[in-house]
């Protein structure tokens, strides 16, 4: 694994050998944990089918805990009442929760939920859950080079932003990140709560060789 120097995006990259010839990624984002419609075995499975199945790893993209403060309050009345353990019980959740699959999670990202704390007070919720879990933390976003035996692949992934919900926006909201690193294989953001996977060709500007791109956004 390797994190490029400061001042760069965060490039960590991977190196795999699978005996299966594969390996499977599952992005876990939006768990919200603490809030009253956290789905707790829902997650569950999630992670049981992560850690039980063979050469099958995690990206943790962020928003894992609903983290509702004070200032949240005054900007949204009433989202006080959807939370249902207080800030600190969330974060141990949330750790205990992901704690048997710490060694199979590539990296955890930054998410709205966390800034919240962060703008407060500099703590990021998501940064302590990876010191905690012992995982890399790129921060907003990451691409990550993931090498499968003589096979490579080149994925940003990144939380996202925007009340966009629709998968024809959602679709829109990928495909416009997918522009922003060159060369990319797969895009992964999380935020809109909306599950898709849809797959692009693009054309290479120097060869003029189509490439297929595989966009997905967490539920």
């Amino acid at each position: 694994m390797k994190i490029d120097e400061a001042g760069k995006l965060p490039v960590i990259e991977y190196n795999f050998k699978p005996k299966s010839g594969l390996i499977r990624l599952v992005a876990l984002g939006c768990l919200h944990v603490g809030h009253r419609n956290f789905m707790r075995e829902y997650a569950q499975g999630f992670v049981d089918y992560v850690k039980n199945t063979a050469d099958t790893y995690a990206l943790l993209a962020a928003d894992s805990c609903e983290n509702v403060l004070a200032e949240t309050v005054a900007r949204f009345p009433g989202v006080m009442h959807d939370q249902v353990m207080d800030v600190e019980q969330q974060r141990e959740e949330a750790v205990k929760l992901l704690t048997p699959i710490k060694n199979k999670i590539l990296f955890g990202l930054e998410g709205n939920h966390s800034l919240r704390s962060w703008y407060a007070a500099g703590f990021s919720v998501e940064r302590w859950i990876a010191d905690q879990l012992g995982i890399p933390f790129p921060g907003l976003e990451v691409i990550a080079k993931i090498n499968v035996h003589k096979q490579a692949y080149t994925l940003h992934a990144t939380h996202g932003t925007g009340s966009t919900a629709s998968p024809q926006a959602v679709f829109g909201k990928l495909l416009a990140q997918s522009t922003r690193v060159n060369g990319v294989d797969v895009v992964v953001r999380s935020h809109h709560h909306t599950k898709a996977l849809f797959e692009t060709t693009v054309f290479d500007g120097e060869d003029g060789s189509q490439r297929k791109v595989v966009l997905a956004a967490t539920g």
